[in-house]
């Protein structure tokens, strides 16, 4: 009955670790540029990447503002958090 028992909870170690290593997560984009940004910001639901209120969208805005400062589209692009985002610039 023992023997069972531990086989049965290896098989379902076994299963749960392999459920746990079957996934990967989604490559980094290869190129950063004021879209990645601004869909990484989208995606974490940053107040940065919404449409201003004139509607002007994220990637206009990104585009005209790193003609005269710089935006580290490579930093937000690879950010996990809004908060990470705000320490990139």
């Amino acid at each position: 009955m023992r023997e069972a028992a531990y086989a049965l909870l290896v098989l379902v170690w076994a299963l749960a670790f392999a459920a746990g290593c079957g996934t990967s997560p989604a490559p980094l984009p290869t190129t950063y540029d004021c879209s990645t940004a601004c869909d990484r910001g989208r995606s974490l639901a940053c107040d940065f990447a919404q449409p201003t209120r004139a509607g002007v969208s994220c990637e206009v805005v990104c585009d005209n503002a790193s003609r005269v400062v710089p935006w580290s589209v490579v930093c937000i692009s690879n950010a996990a958090t809004c908060e990470q985002i705000d320490n990139c610039n």
